[in-house]
């Protein structure tokens, strides 16, 4: 990187924004198109948790926690009723996608599961417990009991309860 290896014609070829990391596989680069299933499963449940969830968790999360430490004013409840209804909305459709199957992009744990844990733990947090963010949503609920137990996501699970409670005690 301190070469500038990243900006070769070469590295281009597999990152044309000339970014790092590439995933190089064999002659593949990743996501491979190999198995196409397993691909539009991913793009889909992707393209769900960066339109639809983690937008309006952003929203909901950064109006009770970020808006007050920064001294912006918050929005009407009406309005933040609204941004919890999407949230809520998204989190019916991701259930109902648990229910066909075990995680989020098919029956292998991906970057997609990954990426919805840290706005389940603070919604989680906001909302008063698993029992009342969860209530209605069983495969939702054993989606999140199983990628919690995960190693590492147990060490996610840790930093994200410290960052929690930091964001908390700051003023």
């Amino acid at each position: 990187m301190l070469k500038a290896e990243t900006r070769t014609p070469e590295h281009r070829e597999k990152h044309p924004f000339g970014k790092i990391p590439v995933l190089d596989v064999g002659n593949h680069l990743i996501p491979s198109t190999r198995d196409l299933e397993a691909t539009a499963s991913f793009e889909d449940a992707a393209s769900m948790e960066v339109c639809y969830f983690s937008t309006s968790a952003f929203r909901y999360s950064a109006d009770i926690i970020i808006k007050p430490k920064l001294g912006i004013p918050r929005i009407d409840e009406k309005a933040l009723q609204e941004i919890w209804g999407e949230v809520s909305d998204a989190m019916k459709v991701m259930d109902g996608t648990l229910s066909r199957r075990t995680y989020l992009a098919g029956s292998e744990f991906t970057l997609v599961d990954i990426w919805k844990m840290p706005w389940v733990y603070l919604l989680i947090e906001l909302k008063g417990g698993a029992d009342a963010l969860f209530s209605g949503l069983p495969h939702l609920r054993q989606w999140w009991e199983t990628v919690i137990m995960r190693p590492a996501s147990q060490e996610a699970y840790k930093l994200m309860s410290e960052a929690y409670k930091v964001m908390n005690e700051a003023s």
